[in-house]
């Protein structure tokens, strides 16, 4: 898994971390993509989801977001998964306490 900063020029920083999350650094904060490790693959809300979830400094950086997000996934190997069921977390609520367990598992607390 790739770790490394943003590409020259690059918008966005990703960084993986344990439990199966994508940390998203941008210009404005950071917010929490899924990342299951089962097949790796990143998971980013459509373009129509994005707009109820992003954080609002990021809300019109969906196309800027999927073309970096794509490229970090290919130096990854993982898939990108463009799903209306996605979910965006911000960084400061990210503790497992905070969120179900993730996709694929239960969404009782833990």
């Amino acid at each position: 898994m790739s770790k490394a900063g943003p590409a020259l020029g690059a918008t966005f920083r990703f960084t993986s971390r344990w439990k199966e999350e994508l940390v998203v650094a941008g210009p404005g904060g950071s917010f929490i993509l899924e990342l299951p490790m089962g097949r790796l693959s990143a998971y980013l809300p459509t373009r129509e989801a994005w707009k109820d979830q992003a954080p609002e400094w990021a809300a019109d950086l969906w196309p800027v977001l999927k073309a970096e997000l794509e490229a970090w996934c290919d130096a990854s190997r993982a898939d990108l998964v463009i799903d209306p069921t996605a979910t965006v977390t911000p960084l400061h609520e990210a503790s497992p306490e905070a969120r179900g367990s993730g996709r694929g598992g239960s969404d009782d607390k833990l």
